[in-house]
């Protein structure tokens, strides 16, 4: 008898628990600002009418007597600084049959940053190759083509305004290539430019990378603001990455220079070079040679093979020498001089060539300005007098010729004054005989 009371008992307590008045699972979610989020709550186990609530009046709406639940997040309830908002909403429902049997579910909802002002697309060209199309890659995206020193970086990003009714000003863009630069950045920022409302622009910034540099995966910022007419400011924030990897040999002749690319009369000068090794490796038994058999140049650094090359950003990547030009014996031409850089003493690995042009000397002689005699100086007659009188010692100076008086200006005055008064006069007496008859 015990056993079948123990045995009902059971059988009870199963049935209760298995009839118990339950809230299904939601679960958290996840949604972005501007989209619509919705779904329905349910119970298991009653048969009552079931009423629902939830805890926060801010966020959403819910139907008590169905359970649906909808939430469409206005575009500024994200921070574009933090990238997301969270709220935590508890739902209750309530056992219809009893008031007091009722089971409750806290879920966190997240709403995504979803500014108004969106990356449409974006590219990257890395030397001739480019990654086209990363505007939807996010994040810690390595560009896809790796760049060596000296490699121009071109970032192409075209921006859309997502308004329908407002412009957005003063957007910018700044990219930053972190500690690519000897341990600095290069950062490169664009001009302020307006988006109208639903329209694209387009945006690029160019880098080179620097000739020393490191192999490395560097960091690469975007950073992007812009003024709506009537709202929050909007800033995106993206980070991706570029790859650096350079070749193992590289010794290249970064510099051969000539202080006077042309000389004259002084026929001396220098030859500047400068090797650096732009590969990964460091080098050792390095040989530089400078050769022109006309100009007498045989000039070999070497040191029995003690010159080595660090790698990247180490000051002692580079070597440099100065060789003397002498182009006194040489006639006026042009003179090729060769420069060559060696690794492991006899692997070429760069060869640059510098023209020395020679020219003939040519004195300069100074010719003294001529002086014009002014057309105003009048012509001087010298008299010779020694015959007359006996003045033979003392030369005469000939009066200067001047022109005649009707010549001068002063005449043409005086005459136009004349004729002016000679008219007064003519007019005063036909005046005074018209008087006179009357």
């Amino acid at each position: 008898m015990k056993k079948l009371t123990i045995l009902g008992l059971m059988i009870v307590f199963l049935v209760g628990l298995v009839s118990a008045f339950t809230l299904d699972s939601v679960g958290d979610k996840n949604i972005n600002e501007g989209e619509a989020l919705s779904f329905t709550l349910s119970t298991s186990a009653t048969t009552g009418t079931v009423t629902y609530s939830k805890d926060d009046g801010s966020v959403g709406t819910l139907n008590i007597a169905t359970g649906a639940f909808t939430y469409t997040p206005d575009f500024d309830v994200a921070s574009s600084s933090t990238q997301n908002a969270t709220f935590s909403v508890t739902f209750t429902a309530t056992n219809g049959t009893d008031p007091t049997d009722f089971e409750t579910e806290t879920i966190t909802i997240t709403v995504i940053d979803n500014p108004r002002m969106v990356i449409s697309d974006f590219d990257v060209k890395v030397g001739s190759k480019s990654d086209n199309n990363i505007e939807d890659e996010g994040d810690g995206y390595t560009i896809s083509d790796d760049a060596e020193p000296g490699d121009r970086i071109k970032f192409s990003i075209e921006l859309e305004n997502l308004y329908d009714d407002q412009d957005i000003e003063d957007v910018t863009v700044t990219i930053t290539i972190l500690d690519i630069d000897d341990g600095d950045d290069l950062e490169e920022e664009s001009d302020q430019e307006d988006i109208r409302d639903g329209r694209n622009k387009d945006f690029d910034l160019e880098f080179e990378v620097p000739r020393r540099v490191d192999d490395d995966d560097y960091k690469v910022l975007i950073e992007i603001e812009g003024d709506p007419e009537d709202g929050d400011r909007i800033d995106i924030v993206q980070e991706i990455f570029l790859t650096v990897d350079k070749q193992k040999h590289n010794i290249v002749v970064e510099r051969a220079e000539l202080r006077s690319e042309r000389l004259s009369c002084s026929r001396i000068t220098e030859l500047d070079v400068l090797v650096l090794n732009l590969g990964s490796e460091e080098e050792d038994e390095v040989r530089i040679t400078v050769m022109n058999d006309d100009l007498g140049i045989d000039f070999e650094e070497f040191d029995d093979g003690d010159i080595s090359l660090e790698t990247g950003t180490d000051e002692d990547a580079e070597y440099r020498v100065n060789i003397p030009v002498d182009a006194t014996d040489v006639d006026p031409g042009s003179y090729v001089i060769e420069v060559k850089v060696y690794r492991d003493e006899t692997k070429l690995e760069d060869a640059e060539s510098v023209i020395l042009a020679v020219e003939e000397c040519r004195e300069e002689v100074f010719v003294p300005p001529v002086v014009e005699d002014d057309d105003d100086e009048k012509d001087v007659d010298v008299v010779d007098v020694s015959d007359e009188d006996g003045f033979d010692e003392f030369p005469v100076l000939a009066q200067v010729e001047e022109g005649s008086f009707t010549q001068s200006t002063a005449y043409v005055v005086l005459l136009s004054i004349a004729a002016v008064v000679l008219i007064g006069l003519i007019v005063a007496i036909i005046i005074f005989l018209v008087k006179k008859e009357e």
